[in-house]
């Protein structure tokens, strides 16, 4: 989920003050940038200097005490999936934050707009490793040293007062939607990252899994044993769907995906899936397995609640993103590409059963920094085997039989399948084993 974190007013966040300090550090990566620097922004303005920050929040406090917030600052943080899904454009990004700023104001429940709240955002692009990082503590990296991968993310300022100067906003504020009493309104901060993860995937037809949800954060963090038990059986009863999908030949792998679409279409109330664009689509090389883990991640959101105006797209342009190039995925998604690709390969043998040996080829790629030259050769073949080209001695059939990488005979992931199954049917119907 987008990971909105409100600071601890301390140190540079310490909001009784001037936020000239926190406005002043916000700039650090700019120094190295000179005219090209990033400028704050909002709703109306994208090249706000620095100073204007300070003078919209500082003299904006008239009513507050000496020990009062005089203004609330944050990060709004993305996944590396997120940004990739995103391609990392800095404009969906700010349009992004315009949209949860609108629900900021909305979530007083006081009828405010965007245009009352006294706000500024400044996009950064690197993150750092601190002193009590694990890779730091560990010699790996030093203190200072920038992170690897997407680290694109926003840094917010929210004036305390309205822009007119009339109201006190908080969103530390304990009242929920009060309606009687001093204070009315409030902030329900649960419901607002609820609902700013809900603006994110449907402004960019995003097809959440149940392991990147806010749910999924509530539970692994403050769930019962017995929630975080069903929630990780979840997961595990996805991945082996995945698994025994992938175990199928093409034919029947359409089957699975008409079967699918036809559940959840009965889920799905007005907006259904288009079958026939859906199966379409997994004639394109290796787009079945995507598309069914994007049924799949449909399917949690569904059981959530949350419908899809246009529930094709949805599902199709995640598995389009799933099946990027090695290169502009996540480690999390290269690793699943890997895994497709290996069985996409033997699912392409009418009479042969070959083993890809999966942990060798992934083993290869992450000692390659996933530079993905093993996998393209395994794409090749597949390709030309789609084709029915022959394949020469030349070609990389040759090279990944010759290093173990393919070999005859069933795979290991088969053999786990069916130890899963097994154990299943003895758990179901234990009396056979009497």
């Amino acid at each position: 989920m987008p990971y909105l974190k409100f600071d601890r007013p301390q140190n540079l966040a310490d909001n009784k003050g001037s936020c000239g300090k926190l406005v002043n550090y916000l700039e650090k990566e700019d120094e190295k940038k000179g005219l090209n620097k990033e400028f704050f922004f909002n709703q109306t303005d994208d090249c706000i200097p620095s100073f204007k920050v300070i003078d919209a929040i500082d003299n904006n406090k008239k009513g507050l005490m000496k020990t009062d917030a005089k203004f609330y600052s944050g990060s709004l943080n993305f996944s590396q999936k997120e940004l990739a899904f995103l391609n990392n454009n800095v404009d969906k990004i700010k349009a992004y934050t315009i949209e949860v700023m609108k629900e900021y104001a909305r979530n007083f429940d006081k009828g405010l707009s965007i245009d009352d709240i006294n706000w500024f955002a400044k996009i950064e692009y690197n993150r750092y490793f601190h002193g009590s990082d694990k890779e730091v503590l560990q010699g790996k990296v030093k203190q200072g040293e920038e992170k690897p991968g997407l680290t694109t993310h926003i840094h917010f300022i929210i004036g305390r007062k309205s822009v007119d100067g009339k109201k006190k906003l908080s969103p530390a504020s304990n009242h929920r939607n009060t309606k009687k009493g001093p204070v009315t309104g409030g902030f329900d901060r649960d419901r607002f990252k609820n609902n700013c993860e809900n603006l994110f995937d449907n402004q960019f037809l995003y097809n959440r899994s149940v392991q990147e949800s806010y749910y999924s954060l509530k539970i692994r963090k403050n769930g019962t044993l017995e929630e975080k038990q069903e929630f990780s059986d979840k997961i595990r009863l996805n991945e082996d769907k995945v698994i025994e999908f992938l175990n199928q030949k093409h034919p029947k792998r359409r089957e699975l995906i008409s079967e699918f679409v036809d559940r959840l279409n009965d889920k799905s109330g007005n907006n259904k899936l288009i079958k026939s664009e859906i199966i379409n689509a997994t004639e394109l090389p290796y787009m079945s397995g995507a598309i069914f883990k994007s049924l799949i991640n449909l399917s949690y959101n569904l059981e959530m609640g949350r419908s899809a105006e246009n529930p094709t797209q949805v599902v199709l342009n995640y598995a389009e993103f799933l099946n990027k190039p090695i290169k502009g995925l996540p480690t999390e998604l290269k690793e699943e590409k890997i895994r497709r690709v290996c069985y996409d390969l033997d699912s392409k043998q009418k009479e042969k059963r070959w083993n890809v040996n999966i942990p060798k080829v992934m083993d290869h790629e992450r000692s390659h920094s996933f530079t993905g030259k093993l996998v393209n050769d395994i794409i090749d073949v597949t390709t030309r085997l789609n084709s029915n080209n022959e394949l020469s001695d030349t070609s990389p059939l040759n090279y990944l039989f010759r290093h173990n990488y393919i070999s005859y005979g069933s795979s290991p992931d088969d053999d786990e399948m069916k130890r899963k199954k097994k154990k299943k049917r003895r758990r179901n119907n234990p009396s056979r084993d009497m």
